[in-house]
């Protein structure tokens, strides 16, 4: 057999198996008897059930509103999923499952659509389109409400001069979501597709793009560096990463300190029990030039001052979340600002398929 997980699989010492099964079930208590007993007969009989062991079942069943947030983002089976394991597990007492969308709790999905839809890798736009929430038998019995007003507009310490240019801008991206501007149909193009950008949101462009956005951005950084409040009310957003690591490597060089480089240390996720191969397959030198989505390269180049962002959340509650922007880790953005942390080395595994290798 060809297969390497199959054959570990059939080459299992079933014997020995049996024994050790033997001699873990006499260690069970009668809770874990009657959970054992349970599921066994669920398995032996097809019934199907979604069985939790946790406190998670009990919380579910007291729970009155779930609110879902950024819900455009997410697979629509990801919600069809929660539908069917609610209804599963908020079955009635002779068994059968609840009818009820949800198992009938009420559930609040929040997001907008003019933003990133759910991502699908190397599928067609009908394909993502078909992914979403509006593609589901889920959106029939979804109440939609519309909310315009940008609070954050009205809680800012701007003038009214300053309100209004933004409020402007705010509408103009909101028509711009909406196809409201009028479209422009260039030479040879059989249907318009470009729209004018008004000339005050433009950067003069002078030949070198990458010079010119951060010269308009962080025009006095080499001034500025140390000052957090400087940072915090500027930033720069692209929607590749290698723009982004070519603006860094940018920014980086012009403050003053010495540069510092970080490696990582990249392996193979033992995933399976006879991986002695992999080290050959995939040598160090392989992993380390992989470039992956969410996790960072393998050099890390920092100097101090240099503003840094984590990639995963570790404290929620001290503010450390994925997205959080600090400073020789002192958190500079949120309602944290301000307070000195420590970050350890984290583990990030990754899933996404690259040149053959799931890792």
């Amino acid at each position: 057999m060809t297969n390497k997980l199959l054959r570990e699989e059939l080459d299992y010492d079933v014997d020995a198996l049996k024994s050790e099964h033997t001699e873990l079930f006499k260690g069970l208590n009668e809770e874990q008897k009657t959970v054992y007993d349970f599921v066994m007969t669920s398995v032996y009989e097809n019934r199907g059930h979604v069985i939790f062991l946790t406190q998670l079942a009990k919380l579910l069943f007291y729970t009155s509103l779930i609110i879902w947030d950024e819900a455009p983002m997410n697979h629509r089976n990801s919600f069809e999923s929660l539908d069917r394991t609610l209804r599963d597990i908020l079955q009635s007492d002779d068994g059968k499952t609840d009818q009820r969308l949800f198992g009938g709790k009420t559930i609040v999905f929040g997001g907008d659509f003019q933003q990133i839809l759910p991502v699908i890798v190397s599928r067609s736009r009908q394909d993502i389109v078909n992914a979403s929430i509006t593609k589901s038998y889920i959106w029939n019995d979804c109440k939609v409400f519309r909310l315009s007003t940008n609070m954050r507009l009205l809680k800012s310490p701007f003038n009214d001069v300053s309100k209004e240019s933004l409020a402007n801008f705010a509408k103009w991206t909101l028509d711009l979501g909406d196809g409201k501007l009028d479209a422009i149909k260039l030479d040879n193009e059989e249907e318009a597709s470009w729209i004018k950008i008004p000339d005050d949101l433009l950067i003069k462009n002078s030949g070198d793009g990458i010079q010119d956005i951060v010269s308009t951005i962080y025009g006095d950084i080499q001034e500025n560096y140390g000052e957090v409040t400087y940072l915090r009310d500027r930033a720069i957003i692209t929607p590749m990463n290698e723009t982004a690591d070519e603006i860094n490597k940018y920014v980086l060089s012009l403050l003053p300190n010495e540069e510092k480089i970080y490696m990582s240390s990249d392996s193979i996720c033992k995933s399976s029990i006879n991986n002695d191969d992999n080290d050959v397959l995939y040598p160090v030198d392989f992993l380390n030039s992989l470039k992956f989505n969410g996790v960072p390269n393998h050099e890390l180049k920092l100097k101090i001052g240099s503003p840094i962002m984590l990639l995963r959340n570790i404290n929620q509650s001290a503010g450390l979340c994925n997205g959080t922007r600090i400073i020789e880790a002192q958190i500079f953005t949120g309602n944290h600002a301000g307070e000195k942390v420590c970050i350890p080395r984290i583990v990030m595994n990754v899933t996404e398929r690259q040149n053959g290798l799931l890792p």
